[in-house]
């Protein structure tokens, strides 16, 4: 069973990163979707790319690997600051 606290939580969460690091003034796209043969919830939250983006690009998969792994902060690992956003 879903539970629908942390699922708003994560979708909030999402959003919110979305607006962040996204295209100042861009559209934020939510879909959600259930599947009933195998009891998959996927949730998908969609925004154009943001002023870093092509910097994290430069930084190629290690830049990927960091935003990516949970509990990683991107600033921390690649040590690039405030100037990529």
């Amino acid at each position: 069973q879903m539970d629908p606290q942390l699922l708003r939580y994560i979708h909030r969460n999402a959003v919110s990163n979305a607006c962040k690091y996204g295209q100042q003034g861009g559209l934020v796209l939510s879909l959600a979707s259930y599947d009933h043969d195998t009891s998959e919830f996927e949730l998908q939250v969609i925004n154009s790319p943001g002023l870093g983006h092509r910097r994290l690009q430069e930084l190629g998969p290690g830049a990927s690997d960091a935003v990516f792994e949970q509990g990683k902060m991107l600033h921390q690992e690649l040590d690039i600051g405030k100037h990529l956003f």
